[in-house]
């Protein structure tokens, strides 16, 4: 580790999943890393507070995240408690041998579960990252850590914390507000998330058409044709000002918990290929050009459908059973 990733100075805009998985991996990785984390709204008012974070993937492209992502939680269930911590062919394909006990239902299994089953149904155990546990576990274990600063503070533009010149580094992890943030990006939309809390004291599941009641609900999640993962340049507009590097991470979509710790080992990557190995040339080749923004490297993939979904159980650190019913 060189001299400058001692004394890396790290912002992360957000605060939710995105943001705090990445503070998080950059800090295991570079422990000497000074980070802050900027959030303009309580945690209650973010996209991360309501989702049930269950464990499901619409994209081929993103199976690396969602592995990563998987091992990540199967060694949070060894060492902390629950309490502290074609549409289907497609499915299948992306994690049917990345989750656990994944196979398609017989048509006895369906009978017995569904009063009128659809023809094809799949069933696996996973994790379940509940917001509202997860994240401030996340936050939890970053505050246990030196070099953690919180700010509530809203930023409207990158460029405003380039100038400030006091960061090498920039994560945009602002969900909705991430290609506001970036400038040069208005593909982010809103999509809805319905998540259904029940009060389920038993073992057994029993289906009913009957009216019934909705404990709680959640909306809004940050999606974009793809998801946005990369590197870039940016040079301050004041006078003498440095070059500061800025690495984009959002636009999960509704497969934020399930792909995030993938995503925030990519953005770890991203740090020890382009700013432990920057030097003077940086800043020189920045300098030739009119733009304030340099891309230097491309962006992945995304997520994009939903499906329904039948919750058996929701903890974070206890695997779950999840059946997705072919609409």
């Amino acid at each position: 580790m060189n001299t400058f990733s001692n004394n890396l100075k790290v912002a992360v805009i957000g605060q939710g999943v995105i943001g705090f998985s990445s503070a998080l991996a950059i800090k295991q990785n570079f422990p000497s890393a000074k980070i802050t984390l900027f959030s303009d709204r309580k945690f209650e008012d973010t996209c991360s507070f309501g989702p049930a974070g269950l464990f499901r993937l619409d994209n081929l492209a993103d199976r690396e995240w969602a592995k990563a992502t998987f091992e990540w939680f199967a060694e949070l269930e060894k060492k902390y408690s629950p309490e502290e911590t074609a549409l289907l062919d497609i499915q299948a394909k992306a994690y049917g041998d990345i989750v656990y006990n994944f196979h398609w239902l017989t048509d006895r299994e369906r009978n017995s579960l569904f009063p009128n089953p659809s023809k094809h149904a799949i069933h696996y155990t996973a994790y379940a990252s509940e917001g509202r546990r997860y994240v401030p576990w996340l936050r939890k274990q970053l505050s246990l850590l030196k070099g953690i600063q919180y700010q509530e503070r809203k930023i409207d533009s990158l460029q405003q914390l380039v100038d400030e010149n006091k960061f090498d580094c920039i994560v945009n992890c602002a969900g909705l507000n991430g290609g506001k943030l970036a400038g040069d990006d208005d593909s982010v939309y809103p999509i809805r998330g319905v998540a259904f809390e029940v009060k389920a004291p038993c073992t057994n599941i029993l289906t009913t058409r009957m009216s019934t009641a909705s404990l709680s609900h959640w909306l809004i999640l940050p999606a974009r044709p793809t998801v946005r993962l990369e590197h870039c340049l940016m040079k301050s507009s004041e006078p003498g000002g440095k070059t500061c590097h800025v690495i984009h991470n959002y636009g999960h979509g509704g497969n934020g918990f399930t792909i995030g710790w993938g995503c925030s080992l990519n953005v770890v990557k991203l740090i020890s290929e382009h700013v432990e190995s920057c030097d003077a040339q940086c800043s020189l080749c920045v300098q030739e050009y009119d733009d304030s923004l340099l891309l230097c490297s491309s962006s992945f993939v995304r997520p994009k459908a939903q499906l329904a979904t039948k919750v058996v159980r929701s903890q974070w650190s206890h695997p779950m059973e999840c059946i997705f019913l072919q609409a």
